[in-house]
């Protein structure tokens, strides 16, 4: 048996001791479990954030857009011939959901109660309409066939607010560029992403409506839109289609976080402040298990001096208050975990805590719990608890027999 855990078990489950350990016992305990709880909070909603935003954006755009060249100029776009064959082998790359035609133009949207800058994106039969379908809050998608063109769009709550707008109305929109023109539009549905970059000016209107309105040919498109089903296997997804684009023209291959860099970066921003937490939450559980322990030490002078003088060695007699330690962490780190992930969970299926969607983007506090960081920050918590609990027992080293024995 191992006699340095047996005498700490011991120790453990006694109630003698000095009322300043038991009570700094209990204190280095509870700040343990707060300090995990906090932690695991943190880092779910930190990832529910990035996740949402994240799948917000992704939803109104795309994972990859594939269009023309450009040198030196990304902003610009140059409209290019639908190539069937290029679409083909894009979708056949595993682990590609959809690839869909798209052009844009800027305009300008105007009914009675006043006008709005847009930007109107044409979509046709291929886009992929579910992630503005669960965004609906009026109306419903409208049907934009291939051989047809379609009065209708859906535009934001945003804008729909701000025109004092509802499903069914007619609007203006007048382009602008080249081909200035004024075309009626009736809005057939109206979404709310909670994205005011996106919601203050995009607008989703049928492909075929959009070319004749900048006297293109039926068959321009500014670029294709590519949705990765696969999300674990992104990298390589991204990489093939670059190579397939690359080979069947002069296209560029931009991911959404290119595309989107000031969002991203700002995400990317959200790590520093969960690492912040972390440290900050680790001092503290440490300082107060370093208390801890040598209260516990010095509460414990006499029994050093009693094993000391049997011939423990110094070394032996740290382990004992070292598995005292490594109990207390535990069960500080059950109590933190089952208080963190419950609130975690609690709020990702009821969602109690809710947010100013024009503020944060979301309308709930959005959590996901990554379970494998979960698991690595107790181990590391564990581990670095463990470690800062080994000085406070080096005092042991200056414990004699002689004085000890007689400690009161």
């Amino acid at each position: 048996m191992n006699l340095e855990y047996f005498i700490a078990r011991r120790v453990s489950g006694s109630r003698t001791g000095i009322v300043s350990s038991r009570v700094m016992v209990r204190i280095a305990t509870v700040s343990v479990a707060v300090s995990i709880g906090v932690m695991i909070i943190a880092m779910a909603v930190v990832a529910g954030f990035q996740n949402e935003i994240s799948y917000k954006v992704t939803g109104l755009t795309a994972d990859l857009t594939v269009r023309a060249y450009v040198p030196g100029n990304s902003y610009e776009i140059i409209p290019v011939d639908y190539d069937s064959e290029l679409v083909q082998k894009l979708s056949s790359i595993k682990g590609v959901g959809a690839v869909q035609q798209y052009v844009v133009t800027e305009g300008i949207m105007q009914n009675a109660e006043g006008m709005q800058g847009v930007m109107v994106k044409g979509v046709g039969a291929d886009y992929d309409w579910s992630f503005v379908r669960d965004h609906l809050t009026q109306g419903s998608i409208p049907v934009f066939a291939d051989t047809t063109r379609s009065r209708e769009i859906i535009i934001s709550r945003l804008m729909a607010n701000q025109l004092t707008a509802a499903e069914g109305d007619i609007v203006n929109i007048i382009s602008v560029g080249d081909n200035v023109r004024r075309d009626r539009f009736r809005i057939s549905g109206i979404y709310d992403s909670g994205i005011e970059e996106f919601d203050s000016q995009l607008v989703f209107a049928h492909v075929n409506t959009i070319r004749r309105v900048q006297q293109w040919y039926e068959t321009t498109v500014d670029g294709y839109e590519i949705r990765i089903a696969d999300q674990s296997n992104s990298g390589r997804i991204t990489s093939e289609v670059t190579h397939v684009a690359s080979s069947a023209g002069d296209y560029d291959t931009s991911t959404v976080r290119q595309r989107y860099r000031q969002i991203y970066d700002w995400l990317d921003m959200l790590d520093i402040n969960t690492a912040l937490v972390i440290i900050l939450m680790f001092i503290v559980a440490g300082v107060n298990m370093i208390c801890a322990i040598l209260i516990i030490v010095l509460d414990s002078t006499r029994m050093i001096g009693v094993l000391t003088s049997q011939g423990m060695r110094r070394w032996s007699i740290q382990k004992i208050f070292i598995y005292r330690s490594m109990y207390i962490t535990l069960i500080g780190m059950l109590t933190g975990n089952l208080f963190g992930i419950g609130i975690s969970l609690a709020q990702q299926f009821w969602a109690p805590i809710k947010l100013d969607a024009s503020s944060y983007m979301v309308s709930t506090v959005p959590v996901f719990l990554q379970w494998s960081n979960v698991l690595i920050l107790d181990i590391a918590i564990f581990a670095g608890i463990t470690l800062l609990v080994m000085l406070p027992t080096m005092i042991i080293s200056s414990i004699t027999p002689e004085k000890s024995i007689r400690f009161q």
